[in-house]
Formats: structure tokens, sequence, C-alpha cells
């Protein structure tokens, strides 16, 4: 296996646990996603659909205040600015 082809798994298998809940982890991968190269990110199917549903669940998680946390969570500040640097990363 090609390390393209390990990584692309990688990212597939990411991608997939990120949509599942919690937001900061939720973001952390969709920033390491975003920031990965075009090329290496073409190479894996579905890929931009995932990010594109990863970052529609963050917007989905603001809350009156204007933080992004599952409710209860705690850490607002961090989880709200890591979703941020993560949602600017997709531009």
């Amino acid at each position: 296996m090609t390390t393209r082809e390990t990584v692309s798994e990688e990212f597939s298998a990411i991608a997939r646990e990120a949509v599942k809940g919690e937001a900061g982890m939720s973001a952390l991968a969709l920033r390491a996603m975003a920031r990965a190269p075009k090329d290496l990110r073409a190479g894996v199917p579905g890929l931009e659909a995932a990010m594109e549903k990863c970052a529609a669940y963050l917007v989905s998680l603001q809350q009156a205040d204007g933080g992004i946390v599952n409710p209860g969570a705690g850490l607002t500040t961090y989880r709200t600015s890591i979703t941020i640097m993560a949602l600017q990363s997709m531009d």
C-alpha cells in the first residue's frame, strides 16, 4: 500500500468519525483535512462531502451566546475557537 493510499484510508476513517459527535474533535479533524494538500484530498472519495457535513454539524452547534459547543460539554472557549479555525480553513 502506498503512502497516498494509507493517508486516503486514514482521512476516510477520520471523516466518518468526525461527523458523529464531539465539537472539538470534529473541528480538529475538519481542520486537518481542510489543510491537507488538495491533490491528496482529491484522491479520497467522498471526503469533500464529509467535510461539508462536518462543517454543517459544527455550525448547527452554535449556541445563543455564539459559542459552538455540545450543550453541557464545557470548554466552550476552546471548542468555539478550534471550530472557527476549522471553518476558516475551508475557505
